[in-house]
Protein backbone atom coordinates (compact mmCIF):
# COMPACT_ATOMS: atom_id res chain seq x y z
CA UNK A 1 0.00 0.00 0.00
CA UNK A 2 0.99 3.57 -0.59
CA UNK A 3 0.76 4.76 3.04
CA UNK A 4 2.91 7.23 4.91
CA UNK A 5 2.73 7.53 8.68
CA UNK A 6 4.34 10.23 10.76
CA UNK A 7 4.68 9.11 14.37
CA UNK A 8 6.53 10.42 17.38
CA UNK A 9 8.04 8.05 19.86
CA UNK A 10 10.93 7.70 22.24
CA UNK A 11 11.98 4.50 20.48
CA UNK A 12 11.87 3.33 16.86
CA UNK A 13 8.73 1.34 16.03
CA UNK A 14 10.66 -1.25 14.04
CA UNK A 15 8.52 -1.43 10.92
CA UNK A 16 9.76 -2.11 7.43
CA UNK A 17 10.80 1.08 5.66
CA UNK A 18 10.85 3.08 8.89
CA UNK A 19 12.98 6.22 8.77
CA UNK A 20 14.07 7.59 12.13
CA UNK A 21 14.81 11.25 12.69
CA UNK A 22 16.35 11.86 16.08
CA UNK A 23 15.52 15.28 17.45
CA UNK A 24 17.99 16.41 20.07
CA UNK A 25 16.82 18.34 23.09
CA UNK A 26 16.86 22.11 22.91
CA UNK A 27 19.43 24.20 24.69
CA UNK A 28 18.42 25.00 28.26
CA UNK A 29 19.85 28.00 30.10
CA UNK A 30 21.60 27.88 33.43
CA UNK A 31 19.44 29.22 36.29
CA UNK A 32 22.01 31.92 37.08
CA UNK A 33 22.55 33.05 33.47
CA UNK A 34 21.83 36.65 32.53
CA UNK A 35 18.15 37.33 31.70
CA UNK A 36 18.97 38.06 28.05
CA UNK A 37 20.83 34.73 27.80
CA UNK A 38 17.90 32.90 29.41
CA UNK A 39 15.34 34.57 27.14
CA UNK A 40 17.49 33.75 24.10
CA UNK A 41 17.87 30.05 24.82
CA UNK A 42 16.09 27.69 22.43
CA UNK A 43 13.90 26.08 25.07
CA UNK A 44 12.72 29.35 26.65
CA UNK A 45 12.05 30.81 23.20
CA UNK A 46 9.94 27.76 22.29
CA UNK A 47 7.95 28.01 25.53
CA UNK A 48 7.42 31.75 25.13
CA UNK A 49 6.48 31.44 21.44
CA UNK A 50 3.89 28.76 22.21
CA UNK A 51 2.33 30.79 25.01
CA UNK A 52 2.25 33.91 22.84
CA UNK A 53 0.35 31.93 20.20
CA UNK A 54 -2.70 32.14 22.47
CA UNK A 55 -1.71 35.06 24.74
CA UNK A 56 -0.02 37.85 22.81
CA UNK A 57 0.55 39.81 26.02
CA UNK A 58 2.72 37.11 27.65
CA UNK A 59 6.09 38.47 28.68
CA UNK A 60 8.66 37.21 31.14
CA UNK A 61 9.56 39.23 34.18
CA UNK A 62 12.15 38.04 36.71
CA UNK A 63 9.69 35.74 38.52
CA UNK A 64 8.08 34.17 35.46
CA UNK A 65 11.45 33.88 33.70
CA UNK A 66 12.82 31.85 36.62
CA UNK A 67 9.77 29.58 36.42
CA UNK A 68 10.04 29.14 32.65
CA UNK A 69 13.76 28.33 32.95
CA UNK A 70 12.92 25.81 35.68
CA UNK A 71 10.24 24.22 33.49
CA UNK A 72 12.58 23.94 30.51
CA UNK A 73 15.39 22.50 32.65
CA UNK A 74 13.10 20.01 34.39
CA UNK A 75 11.78 18.86 31.00
CA UNK A 76 15.38 18.46 29.74
CA UNK A 77 14.76 20.72 26.75
CA UNK A 78 12.46 18.15 25.12
CA UNK A 79 10.41 20.15 22.59
CA UNK A 80 7.14 18.21 22.90
CA UNK A 81 7.23 18.33 26.69
CA UNK A 82 7.89 22.09 26.60
CA UNK A 83 5.00 22.61 24.17
CA UNK A 84 2.66 20.66 26.43
CA UNK A 85 3.77 22.65 29.48
CA UNK A 86 3.30 25.91 27.58
CA UNK A 87 -0.25 24.91 26.71
CA UNK A 88 -0.99 24.62 30.44
CA UNK A 89 -0.24 28.34 30.76
CA UNK A 90 -3.80 28.95 29.58
CA UNK A 91 -4.96 27.88 33.04
CA UNK A 92 -1.89 28.21 35.25
CA UNK A 93 0.95 30.64 35.83
CA UNK A 94 4.45 29.41 34.91
CA UNK A 95 5.35 29.32 38.63
CA UNK A 96 2.44 26.92 39.27
CA UNK A 97 3.53 24.67 36.41
CA UNK A 98 7.13 24.70 37.64
CA UNK A 99 5.94 23.76 41.14
CA UNK A 100 3.96 20.81 39.75
CA UNK A 101 7.03 19.60 37.87
CA UNK A 102 9.30 19.78 40.92
CA UNK A 103 10.81 16.28 41.25
CA UNK A 104 10.04 16.08 44.98
CA UNK A 105 6.42 17.10 44.41
CA UNK A 106 6.09 14.58 41.56
CA UNK A 107 7.52 11.80 43.75
CA UNK A 108 5.17 12.65 46.63
CA UNK A 109 2.17 12.83 44.29
CA UNK A 110 3.03 9.47 42.71
CA UNK A 111 3.47 7.85 46.11
CA UNK A 112 0.11 9.22 47.27
CA UNK A 113 -1.59 8.02 44.06
CA UNK A 114 -0.09 4.56 44.53
CA UNK A 115 -1.35 4.38 48.12
CA UNK A 116 -4.84 5.53 47.16
CA UNK A 117 -5.05 3.14 44.21
CA UNK A 118 -3.78 0.28 46.36
CA UNK A 119 -6.57 0.89 48.88
CA UNK A 120 -9.24 1.33 46.20
CA UNK A 121 -8.17 -1.75 44.26
CA UNK A 122 -8.90 -3.93 47.32
CA UNK A 123 -12.58 -2.95 47.24
CA UNK A 124 -15.19 -4.95 45.38
CA UNK A 125 -15.75 -3.62 41.81
CA UNK A 126 -19.07 -1.86 42.52
CA UNK A 127 -17.72 0.10 45.49
CA UNK A 128 -14.48 0.83 43.65
CA UNK A 129 -16.41 2.31 40.72
CA UNK A 130 -18.55 4.54 42.96
CA UNK A 131 -15.54 5.84 44.90
CA UNK A 132 -13.58 6.56 41.75
CA UNK A 133 -16.44 8.34 40.01
CA UNK A 134 -17.44 10.36 43.09
CA UNK A 135 -13.99 11.41 44.23
CA UNK A 136 -12.03 11.70 41.01
CA UNK A 137 -14.40 13.79 38.92
CA UNK A 138 -11.73 16.42 38.29
CA UNK A 139 -9.35 13.91 36.70
CA UNK A 140 -9.19 13.17 33.00
CA UNK A 141 -11.39 10.50 31.50
CA UNK A 142 -8.26 8.49 30.73
CA UNK A 143 -7.25 8.44 34.42
CA UNK A 144 -10.76 7.41 35.47
CA UNK A 145 -10.90 4.73 32.80
CA UNK A 146 -7.50 3.43 33.80
CA UNK A 147 -8.61 3.14 37.42
CA UNK A 148 -12.00 1.65 36.59
CA UNK A 149 -10.86 -1.01 34.21
CA UNK A 150 -7.37 -1.62 35.57
CA UNK A 151 -5.95 -1.08 32.07
CA UNK A 152 -8.14 -3.78 30.48
CA UNK A 153 -9.59 -3.09 27.05
CA UNK A 154 -8.56 -0.60 24.44
CA UNK A 155 -8.02 3.05 25.24
CA UNK A 156 -11.10 3.88 23.18
CA UNK A 157 -13.31 1.42 25.06
CA UNK A 158 -11.97 2.60 28.41
CA UNK A 159 -12.60 6.24 27.52
CA UNK A 160 -16.09 5.43 26.23
CA UNK A 161 -17.00 3.52 29.38
CA UNK A 162 -15.57 6.18 31.71
CA UNK A 163 -17.41 8.99 29.91
CA UNK A 164 -20.66 7.03 29.93
CA UNK A 165 -20.44 6.17 33.64
CA UNK A 166 -19.38 9.69 34.63
CA UNK A 167 -22.30 11.19 32.68
CA UNK A 168 -24.69 8.73 34.34
CA UNK A 169 -23.45 9.62 37.81
CA UNK A 170 -23.54 13.37 37.15
CA UNK A 171 -27.02 13.25 35.59
CA UNK A 172 -28.37 11.18 38.48
CA UNK A 173 -26.93 13.70 40.94
CA UNK A 174 -28.60 16.58 39.08
CA UNK A 175 -31.91 14.72 38.97
CA UNK A 176 -31.75 13.92 42.67
CA UNK A 177 -31.22 17.50 43.81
Amino acid sequence: PDLTVLATSREPIGTEGEVVFRIPPLEVPEPDAAPARQDGSESVRLYTDRVRAFDRTFATDDESRAAVVSICRTLDGIPLAIELAASRTRAMAPAEIAALLDPEVVAERNEAKDQVWDAISRLDPKHREVIILRHFQNHSYEEIAQMLLCNKGTVTSRLYYARKRLKEILSSEKGGQ
